[in-house]
């Protein structure tokens, strides 16, 4: 008879002993049924009984035997590995352990007295409540010398070593290497934990069925959030004008002026209080006014000298953790040293005692409206609350030297104190509501916190080398009153524009592509909500289910339209042509018409210009209730369009969150190294596991996971607990070829998984 080389290494914990259905040829005694035997049995083989097996004499076992029922009259003897399921002793059913049988040496049970006692329970459930078995009368967690390998007994054991006996049929030799050393009961020996994704580890008992241990695809969550803030611009598209979809010609410039002209083609019709770059969105300058072939800047063109220069315009912009409509600002009043920076600092502690708030003294020089300031700030510790700006009045409006007085003329929305560095950084804010100043008037400009007083966690604002600025002076609140605090001024910088200073226009920003949210794990999704400062201008929301890569054909965004209480398709990418929807019910028709700009942002504005029912605003957006909302398979983008009417009052959103439900993980569960002595041509694989939803698909390897191979699981043995005995066959024959043995488990995203043993075998 052909000889094969069987090395096996199984990973198993609580899991019910079973009789398995196994004839062994050469020196074996084969029985299917139930076998009786008048004398002596003497085997030397290796024997399983699947029936039952009566001796009515003394029974011995040289090697391995799995017993399901046996009746043995006389006694039994045992110099091999011998497995019991139920067992008479001297005519009796025994349900417990004997105190003197012992399986290492020849002789009568009980030493040729009949056993009576009842020590350790035997039947097949109740082996699994114990880590050891009593032999000889001793507690044994381990087989005796029979077992070179040292393989513990345990009921996951038992139950491996019965599914290796079952795939080792018609094999002589039977080769423990690597032994059953590990179990998902108390850990996750055995299982590479570094390239294993998904996984949860659930500690079980002490080897019982009630509480097995074993490991799950991480479970699902319930109320989370996925967040769309505006705070770094480049994860952001934002609507853009440009040299080729205006069809202008390059841009003439002068360094140092503040024009700009094209000889053919005009800029968009509404860029004044826009912005334009030269150098592809490196350097930016604000627009103060247009006049068809000529643009004006808020400041001088610094670059080079030319008419080859192409252009890119927005009307938006980022400040301060918000997207808002692009302010025209033009900087006119200012003290602004960079050079020497090496002034004291100003400690903003909060109210209640010393360095409660800090204010430079300005003189407004121009009556255009004051919309951003800038100072010089950092944080100290760690503070939580937020800060703002403020502009006050003079006790001496007309002249220096006076101090801030009366209620905020103008105030910033909180800022989050947590965002400032440790370093100091100009920190630029924009009033929401600009003020107006009176010419030549005194102003104070502020800063303060929102928060209690925190002497350990402040903010601080950078005083300049010196008294540089002749219009005004630093100031410092203490006590509750302000006090001239010496003559160095404040960094700072005060933004003053145009009366006309929000750009004028429907504007749209959403996620850059890459930037999507991944709803791959998504279940569900219950609401969206937004953080907004509309100023009573317009913000209008939208989204895009599963884009296209890179926003291409079939991306289509669409919106809630409450009045009809449909979903609508309000733009396109219809074979790379963007269309708008120019239906003008509230329904869910369609009537597409090209963009006039090709590209998907100028695609969602002209549609909401065009049609009312192509807008939800936030409110609206809000109000879709949960049977509304469905997950995307894959991605989801949601985008913002802005207007304002107004020339003063910008709107501004600070974020957009949508709150879901996840699905279970995904799982990638792989075993570390089995390590064989040559490369095996034959790999068989065990599982117990629990499919509950999902469909599992299994692995092998033979190179350390360089190269995975699929191997069909077929159910063999179905448990009580809804686990299930699986075990496939996979020939390596012309695989890549090695000795570091493995294998991997995986299950979809939304499955509901648990796995309790793994191991492999091989033949060579």
């Amino acid at each position: 008879m052909k000889k094969f080389k069987l090395w096996t290494a199984i990973i198993f914990l609580s899991i019910p002993v079973l009789a398995w259905a196994v004839a062994y040829k050469g020196s074996t005694l084969e029985s299917t049924g139930n076998t009786t035997v008048g004398g002596n049995l003497a085997v030397t083989g290796q024997s399983d009984f699947t029936g039952a097996l009566h001796s009515s004499n003394t029974a011995t076992f040289q090697t391995t035997t799995h017993l399901s029922t046996a009746t043995f009259v006389g006694g039994i003897h045992g110099s091999g590995q011998t497995y019991l399921d139920d067992l008479y002793l001297g005519g009796t059913h025994r349900t417990a352990w004997p105190a003197g049988l012992d399986f290492t040496a020849p002789g009568p049970i009980g030493g040729g007295t009949p056993d009576t006692g009842n020590f350790t329970t035997i039947t097949a459930v109740d082996i699994m409540s114990t880590n050891q078995i009593t032999l000889g009368g001793t507690a044994r967690s381990s087989w005796p010398s029979a077992d070179t390998a040292g393989i513990l007994v345990n009921a996951s054991d038992i139950q491996a070593l019965a599914m290796a006996l079952q795939e080792s049929h018609g094999i002589e030799q039977l080769l423990m290497e690597e032994g059953f050393k590990a179990s998902f009961n108390a850990s996750t020996t055995r299982i590479d934990t570094a390239n294993s994704t998904g996984y949860t580890f659930v500690s079980g008992g002490a080897s019982t069925t009630a509480t097995p241990g074993y490991i799950r695809n991480a479970a699902g969550g319930a109320g989370l959030t996925s967040n769309v803030p505006f705070t770094t611009e480049s994860d952001y598209l934002q609507q853009e004008w440009t040299k080729a979809n205006q069809a202008t010609s390059f841009v003439s410039s002068t360094n140092g002026s503040t024009n700009l002209t094209i000889s053919s083609g005009t800029f968009p019709a509404n860029f004044t209080n826009g912005r334009i770059s030269l150098d592809g969105g490196t350097t930016w300058y604000d627009i103060e006014s247009i006049w068809g072939t000529g643009a004006a800047l808020t400041a001088s063109y610094a670059g080079a000298t030319g008419n080859t220069n192409d252009w890119t315009g927005r009307m938006t912009e980022f400040s301060s953790g918000v997207v808002q409509l692009n302010y025209g600002a033009s900087v006119v009043t200012s003290f602004y040293e960079q050079a020497t920076l090496t002034g004291d600092d100003e400690v903003i502690k909060g109210s209640g005692g010393t360095d409660e708030e800090v204010g430079q003294e300005f003189k407004a020089t121009q009556t255009a409206n004051i919309v951003s300031a800038v100072l010089r700030l950092k944080k100290t510790g760690s503070p939580t609350d937020s800060y703002v700006y403020e502009l006050h009045a003079s006790t001496t409006p007309s002249a220096a030297g006076g101090l801030p007085t009366g209620s905020s003329l103008a105030t910033t929305a909180n800022q989050a104190a947590s965002g400032l560095t440790t370093s100091y950084a100009d920190t630029e804010v924009f009033f929401p509501v600009p003020y107006a100043p009176t010419l030549n008037n005194y102003y104070f400009l502020v800063v303060r916190r929102t928060g209690a007083r925190d002497v350990s966690n402040y903010l601080s604002a950078e005083d300049s080398a010196a008294d540089g600025y002749a219009n005004g002076r630093r100031v410092r609140k203490e006590n509750g009153a302000w006090a001239t605090v010496n003559a160095n001024d404040a960094y700072f910088r005060i933004g003053q524009g145009p009366s006309s200073n929000v750009a004028n226009e429907y504007v749209s920003i959403s996620s850059t592509y890459a930037n999507r949210a991944d709803t791959a794990a998504w279940s569900d999704i219950n609401s969206l909500t937004r953080t907004e400062t509309l100023n009573s201008q317009n913000a209008w929301y939208w989204l895009i289910d599963n884009p296209a890569p890179s926003y291409g054909n079939g991306t289509t965004a669409k919106i809630w339209n409450a009045a009809g209480g449909v979903w609508r398709n309000i733009a396109r990418n219809n074979g790379g042509t963007w269309e708008y929807n120019n239906d003008a019910t509230a329904t869910a028709s369609e009537t597409w018409v090209g963009a006039t700009v090709n590209d998907m942002l100028h695609a969602v504005s002209k549609a909401v210009f065009a049609q009312a029912n192509n807008r939800m605003t936030g409110a609206q957006m809000a109000a879709v209730t949960d049977g509304n909302l469905t997950a995307p398979s894959t991605s989801q983008v949601v985008g913002v369009t802005l207007q304002s009417s107004s020339t003063s009052q910008n709107p501004s959103v600070d974020n957009i969150a949508v709150n879901y439900d996840s699905n279970s993980s995904a799982l990638d569960l792989r075993t570390s190294a089995f390590a064989v002595s040559s490369a095996p041509g034959q790999l068989y694989g065990f599982v117990a596991d629990k499919q509950t939803t999902g469909t599992s698909a299994y692995y092998v390897s033979r190179d350390g996971g360089a190269n995975w191979y699929s191997m069909t699981m077929s159910g063999v043995i179905n448990l009580a607990d809804g686990r299930t005995i699986r075990r496939g066959t996979k020939d390596m024959t012309g695989t890549a070829s090695g000795i570091d043995i493995r294998m991997k488990v995986t299950v979809p995203s939304g499955s509901t998984y648990e796995i309790s043993g793994i191991g492999l075998q091989s033949r060579q």
